[in-house]
């Protein structure tokens, strides 16, 4: 997570920091999730290192839900991603948008960003199982890996 691990930022991530705000009072470990299954982690790695496991069994209050409804119609404006605005962002786009978030606050070590990401994407995509980020080539290549359901 050091050299190369740049992530562009753009005015957009504001509202990431408003619904974070609302995380604050939690403990990452005392969130709880609504989505019921067989997935109970999901799990961060950059450089095909394990650096973060987010427990989604936990149950998220139905306020904080609300908030990732507004994440939603914020990025209905439009988002960046390494420089490329997509003006009407597909679910792929919103997931990795928000990834690339994640990823930012895990280097800066922001707890309520933290939260707020993985309770998006845990949600949002409830067979996310795996966000991997690699240095390659002075750039940075996402992966993000879907249990596969037998």
């Amino acid at each position: 997570m050091r050299n190369g691990l740049r992530i562009q930022y753009d005015r957009a991530l504001y509202y990431i920091a408003e619904v974070a705000k609302l995380f604050v009072p939690f403990n990452l470990k005392s969130i709880k999730f609504g989505y019921h299954s067989v997935l109970k982690k999901l799990t961060v790695f950059i450089n095909d290192e394990p650096v973060f496991e987010y427990d989604r069994e936990n149950v998220i209050e139905d306020k904080y839900l609300e908030f990732l409804d507004k994440m939603d119609k914020d990025m209905n404006t439009g988002i960046k991603i390494s420089g490329e605005l997509f003006a009407q962002p597909d679910s792929d786009h919103r997931t990795k948008f928000v990834a690339m978030n994640l990823i930012k606050a895990l280097q800066q070590d922001n707890q309520a960003v933290i939260a707020a990401s993985c309770a998006y994407l845990s949600h949002r995509r409830p067979a996310l199982v795996e966000v991997r980020v690699n240095d390659q080539d002075g750039g940075l290549v996402f992966d993000l890996v879907d249990e596969k359901i037998q």
